[in-house]
């Protein structure tokens, strides 16, 4: 059985007062590791971000075929480059989990040299991963454009339907609310249209209105525990962030029958398409424009309008889960060592 190690993006040593609440609660990365032995993968050394700049050295006495490094690349500092600098061993395959946008214009920017496509480039550039796997279509193809077949890419998606432990309520069971849960400022660090609102902008509208009942949560959830809070509610607001086509809100609301409610510029709406062309306003999804947030308030208030969107949210799954892209990764590697393994995995 091929056998990986693996550097979550996690911060497993620093005070839980001094780091953000997703790097260190149980996210998308356990599930991970979860899915890729049950796609035949056995799990090996298992790291950390700040860990592994501590204690990679641990790497080179393991037997793994495969190294799989999450989020590094817009986590990467002078501390995890000195960990890999400690690796003396050659992996047969390292692969890529990237959880943010890279290439698209609502990616982070702070300036010229710093910013995502930076940061990214740098990573491939020190490590050189033989699969990368991106979060949206505008960043597969820009890496295919870039890259060419320096490395293989693919789409995934941080969503799972497993990760939902209960039944899907039925519609009329679900409370008829908008549900918020995040915190009112991100994204400050990247370009926005002229005239964009910030998400915090965004929120005070939905907050101050009283046409449609809007709940909010700043708590940390771990992921498992967001999808059983989202099932409860019938709307999940997706407001400003890196992507037009966020699948940890937006993918999750379809697994929970729940509708998502995307905000965006009227520029951004393209963006919407480019990232995911099976997006549908008005059919499996709901998008309010700003200056307009009036017109998405009468679509929420109109049920049999509503009731269908609910019924096509299953399409929205096309952008992948994580079960399907760990699958992928272990189709591509036995592909890739196991010279005759029939190979389900699509990337080029």
């Amino acid at each position: 059985m091929l056998q990986f190690d693996i550097v979550l993006q996690k911060q497993n040593l620093g005070a839980h007062q001094d780091v953000h609440p997703a790097m260190y609660m149980p996210s998308h990365g356990e599930f991970l590791v979860e899915a890729l032995a049950r796609a035949g993968l056995k799990p090996g050394l298992i790291f950390g971000l700040d860990d592994f700049a501590h204690g990679a050295d641990l790497l080179n006495q393991s037997t793994a075929e495969l190294l799989i490094v999450c989020g590094a690349d817009q986590h990467l500092s002078e501390a995890f480059e000195s960990g890999w600098k400690q690796l003396r061993r050659r992996y047969q395959r390292t692969v890529l989990i990237v959880s943010e946008p890279i290439y698209s214009p609502l990616a982070y920017y702070l300036d010229a040299g710093r910013n995502a496509v930076v940061q990214h480039e740098r990573f491939l550039e020190r490590v050189q991963p033989d699969l990368v796997l991106y979060l949206s279509q505008i960043d597969v193809i820009a890496a295919r454009a870039r890259h060419g077949s320096g490395f293989a890419c693919e789409l995934y998606s941080l969503a799972d339907p497993e990760l939902l432990r209960e039944p899907v309520l039925d519609w009329p069971a679900k409370d008829p609310v908008l549900l918020y849960l995040g915190k009112p400022q991100a994204w400050l660090w990247a370009r926005r249209p002229p005239g964009a609102m910030t998400r915090e902008q965004q929120l005070d509208f939905f907050r101050r209105q009283t046409r449609q009942p809007f709940a909010w949560s700043e708590r940390s959830f771990s992921f498992r525990e967001c999808y059983g809070v989202v099932n409860q509610f019938r709307f999940q607001l997706q407001p400003r962030s890196g992507y037009a086509f966020h699948t940890a809100r937006v993918v999750q609301s379809a697994i929970a029958g729940c509708i998502p409610v995307i905000l965006l510029h009227r520029d951004e709406v393209p963006l919407l398409q480019a990232e995911a062309p099976f997006a549908r306003p008005g059919y499996n999804l709901i998008v309010g424009l700003e200056g307009d947030f009036d017109s998405l308030l009468d679509q929420m208030q109109d049920e049999a309008h509503c009731r269908k969107i609910q019924s096509q949210l299953g399409e929205l799954l096309a952008a992948g889960t994580i079960t399907q892209g760990a699958q992928r990764i272990a189709d591509w590697l036995r592909g890739q060592l196991e010279p005759g393994t029939e190979q389900t995995y699509s990337g080029h």
